[in-house]
């Protein structure tokens, strides 16, 4: 009995083993996000930046994306998060981080997006809770949105 039990139990381990899906790098893939909305003083309203993610296929609806923006003279935002296809929409939810090189800011951020599974293109918004390690203020209440659309890699 204890031998026939053994046999079931590697019969279906190797089976559901098999049934699952090893995660596959698709490669590297640009946005051009396009703020259209900030409560960030000075910042030019429209101002498109370029993401550059890498996107590794979990299953046949979840993504994980990691990915940067650059702004020239500054270090570059960190992201990284989730795609999930949920109908004919790709649902991001992404966290994102940043050490500015000057003047002590570090942000910190949520970003969610929706994108046409046609098209790839749509929407987002950001809130951001800054933290300045130098004066000690803190900027609790940062806002972003725009557009996002595929982009060539630069």
């Amino acid at each position: 009995m204890k031998k026939m039990i053994f046999i079931l139990f590697c019969v279906v381990t190797s089976a559901s083993n098999a049934l699952a899906q090893t995660p596959s790098y698709m490669g590297r893939s640009c946005w051009n996000v396009t703020i259209t909305d900030t409560t960030v003083e000075n910042m030019p309203v429209p101002t498109t930046l370029v993401m550059t993610t890498d996107i590794v296929n979990m299953s046949e609806t979840t993504y994980s994306l990691t990915g940067y923006v650059t702004n020239s003279g500054d270090s570059p935002a960190m992201y990284g998060g989730v795609g999930q296809i949920i109908g004919n929409t790709i649902y991001l939810s992404l966290t994102g981080s940043q050490a500015h090189l000057t003047g002590g800011w570090r942000d910190s951020s949520v970003f969610h997006g929706e994108l046409s599974l046609s098209n790839l293109s749509g929407t987002f918004y950001e809130v951001g809770n800054d933290f300045n390690a130098t004066t000690r203020a803190s900027d609790n209440g940062r806002y972003t949105a725009g557009t996002i659309s595929v982009a060539t890699c630069p």
